[in-house]
Formats: C-alpha cells, structure tokens, sequence
C-alpha cells in the first residue's frame, strides 16, 4: 500500500469517526408537551399503584395534575434563563410540600406514605435514566 492511499485512508476515517462523534453528541431537544405527557403518564402510573379506591383516585388525580401542570410552568418561565444554583430545586422542593398538603387532605397516612415511597422510586428510576442517556 503506497504513502498517498495509506493518507488517504486516514483522512477517511478520521472524516468519518469525527462525523460519528458528532452526530452522537448533538444535544437532544426539550419537547414540554412530551415531558407534560410523561409526567401525567407518570401520575396515572402512581395512582394505579397506589390502588385506591375510585372515589379517593378521583380527589387525587387533580391534584397530582396540578402538580405537574406547576412544574411545567416554572420549566416554561425559567427556560433560557440562568437562576442561581439552587433556585430550581427550590421552587420545585415548594410545590411538592404545596403537592403533598393537599393530599394529607384526602389522604389517610399510610396511604400519603405508600405515595412518597412510589414518587421517590419514579424520581430514582429517571435518574438512572437520565444518567444512562448522558
């Protein structure tokens, strides 16, 4: 194999693993609507687990989707911007305090616990997702 297609080959590849690399590594694009629609999907999955009774699951899914509908508009009014570190959590950890009253209000105890055990394993596993995709 002579010098000039041994380069040859070389500047191939290297094109070629460089247009790999960067196909890869284009940053994926928010679609709110599909994170709303994930997130009411998540709520109706907790709400099937949680196994309540159809008049409790009726006070309680409103509630779970005005929680959701919360976060996606602190998402909608904070994107572009850049809030202090922390702000985010912040302004999320309040609506899950606000999320979790209103439940104590339908709710019987064990059943708030069974909640919070169920939403904390739902944040775990996308977590791990989230870590996988990165």
């Amino acid at each position: 194999m002579t010098a000039h297609r041994m380069r040859v080959m070389l500047v191939v590849w290297l094109v070629g693993f460089g247009l790999a690399a960067t196909v890869t590594a284009q940053p994926r694009s928010f679609d709110p609507e599909r994170m709303k629609e994930r997130l009411y999907e998540q709520a109706e999955d907790l709400l099937k687990k949680m196994e309540l009774d159809e008049a409790t699951a009726e006070k309680v899914r409103p509630i779970l989707l005005a929680g959701v509908d919360r976060r996606m508009a602190l998402m909608r009014e904070l994107r572009g911007t850049r809030p202090a570190p922390g702000v985010m959590q912040e302004k999320m950890t309040e609506i899950d305090r606000e999320t979790e009253a209103q439940l104590a209000g339908v709710l019987t105890e064990a059943q708030l616990e069974t909640y919070r055990k169920l939403r904390d394993e739902q944040r775990a596993a996308a977590r791990r997702g989230m870590r996988r995709r990165n």
